[in-house]
This record gives structure tokens, sequence and C-alpha cells, in this order.
């Protein structure tokens, strides 16, 4: 038998006029005075950058110019493409392969072949910058793009001095 809060399945539901919810007639009557107090309500929306600055050396100022800068730029910013799988896939077979010789030198069997390895191309994307081709990654080329041709001034610079000397 169902509990006096559970509808018979044959009872009828009225909606609720301010949510439009369905409720049995003595729950409705119940429900009806709540709805209406929280809708009466006027709810200010969180602002977590207030919660943000309060305990750190943050401005509110600050927060709300980081969160117009993020929308203008439309709010999302892409994450950097990762190869994780591919890494992972290496260290499996590294580890598995790592097994299998171990197991073969304890049982005196041919070792197995090498493991796959990764091209370091998979693992890093590198930059090759100036004439020396000088490699940096990705997220390193621009500052050091940037700074080159000043610091090949002062390396050929150096270069002569302890030449002379």
């Amino acid at each position: 038998m169902p509990s006096p809060a559970e509808p018979l399945p044959d009872e009828p539901t009225y909606p609720c006029n301010v949510c439009g919810r369905r409720f049995i007639r003595s729950s409705l009557d119940k429900h009806i005075p709540a709805c209406k107090k929280l809708a009466s309500l006027n709810r200010k929306p969180f602002d977590s950058g207030k919660q943000r600055a309060m305990g750190s050396d943050i401005t509110y100022a600050d927060v709300k110019k980081a969160q117009k800068e993020k929308a203008k730029m439309g709010g999302v910013f892409p994450r950097p493409q990762t190869n994780w799988r591919e890494r992972h896939e290496t260290f499996i077979d590294a580890v598995s392969s790592s097994k299998k010789v171990d197991y073969a030198i304890k049982t005196g069997a041919p070792l197995p072949p090498p493991p796959r390895t990764a091209v370091p191309s998979e693992i890093r994307t590198v930059e090759e910058v100036g004439l020396q081709r000088r490699r940096f990654l990705q997220n390193q080329s621009p500052d050091h793009i940037e700074d080159y041709p000043a610091n090949m001034k002062l390396e050929h610079k150096l270069r002569r001095e302890a030449v002379t000397m």
C-alpha cells in the first residue's frame, strides 16, 4: 500500500500556477505558498570574482578586468593539442617489452625485438631558428626568436673578445 505522500496510481495531479510542476491536491496546497515566496525573492547572481578576490592579494578590479578580456576574446581559450595517447602507448610498450626481456633472461630464451620508440617529432614540436638552426620547443620559440638577433650579436662580440685576448 502506498504511503500518504505517494499518490495513488489513478489520483489526478494539478499544475502549480507559479512553476508549472504537477502535484496531488494535498501536496499542491502545501507547495503553492512556498513556491510563491521563492518566486517573489529577488536573488542576485553569485559573483565568483568577489569570492576569488576576497582572500588574496588580487583586487576585485583585476578580476573584473580579466573577466572582460576573456569575454572579449570569445570566452573560450583552446587547449594546446597534446599527443598523450601516443606517449602513453609508447610507455606501455616499453614496460611490456621490459617484462619480456626479464623473462627471456631468466629462462635463457632469445631476447625479443626492441620496442617501438617514438620519433622525437612525435613527442615534441621543435622549431629551428637562425643560421645555426638552433632548436627550441614550440612554446619557447617565440621568446627566443624575438631575442635571437640581439643574442647573436652579443655572442659574436664575446667570441671576438675571447680571440683577441
